[in-house]
């Protein structure tokens, strides 16, 4: 043999090991590949040709495709010929846009149909729900369940229905994003009741409707995440024994009634509020005051301004307050939400201007000392990071070219021409939302609603500065 015959096997050995495993072996590792990657194998060899069509999982995201059409056809051609015997263990199903009801009904129908051995579904998309819940109403096998589904169409404001004949006696996570909760007698409701071994519980962006209280009572729930970016004011009524953490994003308007609360340990808010909405939301104290024996509490920047919003709360919180379990305090240094900073901008140009616009303190005075009080032995860490958990951070040019000009220092005697500068950068961003509003492109509900809340409160704004450039001026409004 010569030594070229050598080098040429040693050659094909490379390319060809990962055939030496067992077709077994092979599916196992394509099972982690999205869809669109497993198929792309076939091309390798004859052997691979198939192989794709035995794996458990589909891992379906439009993200991976040039085009929504082309997505829609590949979901069409992937479900006519995988092996119709194989059962799916795990699907994630995300599209972006509306989806149409044929298509949607059709991955509902196949998804029941191989559904004997569920154990994860995600599905994430725009449209009418009707067919996808009987896949999951009385799933035998399902312990993680995340469903954000939002009504078909642009200007659609309103949630879908959560149903209340949901029978998954093994789920333990569950992650519920665009539903309403809807009660039936007594102005109470609670969709988790029936969930025995739920552990891991999400809501993000639902509501609550014909009821004042969401009630959460469960024996085996572990961790509660609550993200929320209205001003509905209900009560959110939680017993959770075995609860450990509690993390909220977005604006607090919600009471919580908490009772058999003393389990939770970690803590973790990073509060805002909406630019169109100026109330203060004050019941964050009240909401610590329940988890009063935590200890580990991460707040963001804007938390803390939030917090520093309650009238006379250095005064009256020592009271209230006392975090005596408390070990670790974190403070996210994030750049703040424009909803909170343009608030924070509201309440400044509503007193007399004597010293300019001088910036409020990342970290509000007093507030973080309130937090600590009673804790002796609690560390306090400031990190500075972005803001990753952003609603308004679909536009970008607001915030890095807006609030440079608009928040920094002026003296008094240059105020008058850094308020018409400032009204010239607020018409100039308000004419941006404007015109992302009118582009012919398909907006998501998430950025149609920020752009909306934009639109309100820099009018607002300008209107404001407006009014005060006119007094310092002389001139009749």
């Amino acid at each position: 043999m010569t030594i070229q015959h050598i080098t040429k096997r040693g050659k094909h050995d490379e390319e060809d090991r990962l055939s030496e495993f067992s077709d077994c072996i092979i599916i196992h590792i394509l099972s982690f590949l999205s869809t669109k990657d497993a198929v792309r194998t076939c091309i390798l060899s004859k052997r691979w040709e198939h192989i794709w069509k035995y794996i458990s999982n589909l891992r379906l995201h439009c993200s991976n495709f040039s085009s929504l059409k082309s997505f829609d056809k590949f979901v069409s051609r992937i479900l006519s010929l995988r092996h119709s015997k194989i059962v799916l263990q795990t699907v994630y199903f995300e599209r972006s846009g509306s989806i149409e009801f044929g298509l949607l009904k059709k991955v509902a129908n196949y998804v029941l149909s191989h559904s004997a051995k569920l154990d994860r579904l995600e599905i994430d998309v725009k449209g009418d729900i009707c067919h996808i819940l009987p896949c999951i109403s009385s799933s035998q096998t399902l312990t993680s369940l995340r469903l954000s589904v939002s009504p078909k169409g642009r200007y659609n404001y309103w949630r879908t229905l959560f149903p209340n004949s949901l029978d998954l006696p093994v789920l333990t996570c569950l992650h519920l994003g665009n539903f309403v909760f809807c009660a039936t007698d007594g102005g109470r409701i609670d969709p988790f009741s029936a969930f025995n071994r739920l552990s891991d519980l999400i809501i993000d962006n639902c509501s609550v409707k014909g009821a004042n209280i969401l009630c959460m009572l469960s024996q085996t729930l572990v961790s509660l995440t609550i993200r929320n970016h209205s001003f509905h004011n209900y009560q959110i009524e939680l017993s959770a024994p075995s609860l450990r953490t509690f993390a909220f994003t977005g604006t607090p308007y919600q009471t919580l009634l908490g009772t058999n609360l003393s389990s939770v340990k970690k803590v973790i808010i990073d509060a805002e509020m909406l630019a169109n909405y100026s109330v203060p939301p004050l019941v964050l104290l009240s909401w610590l005051s329940s988890l009063a024996n935590i200890e580990s509490l991460t707040v963001s920047a804007g938390t803390l301004q939030v917090l520093s919003l309650a009238p006379d709360i250095l005064k009256d919180a020592p009271a209230r307050l006392s975090l005596r379990s408390l070990r670790s305090v974190k403070v996210m240094l994030k750049p703040l939400s424009y909803g909170l900073s343009m608030t924070l901008n509201t309440l400044r140009l509503e007193k007399p201007i004597t010293a300019g616009f001088e910036p409020y303190p990342p970290i509000p005075n007093g507030i973080l000392d309130l937090l600590c009080r009673n804790s002796q032995s609690a560390d306090v860490a400031i990190i500075e990071c972005s803001r990753l958990d952003d609603s308004f951070g679909c536009l970008p040019l607001l915030s890095s070219s807006l609030f440079p000009q608009f928040l920094q220092p002026s003296s008094w005697e240059h105020v008058i021409v850094d308020l018409n500068l400032r009204i010239q950068h607020l018409s100039q961003a308000l004419q941006q939302v404007l015109d992302l509003e009118t582009e012919d492109i398909p907006l998501t509900r998430d950025v149609m609603m920020a752009t909306k809340k934009h639109i309100k409160m820099l009018s607002k704004t300008h209107a404001a500065l407006g009014r005060q450039m006119y007094e310092l001026l002389g001139l009749p409004l």
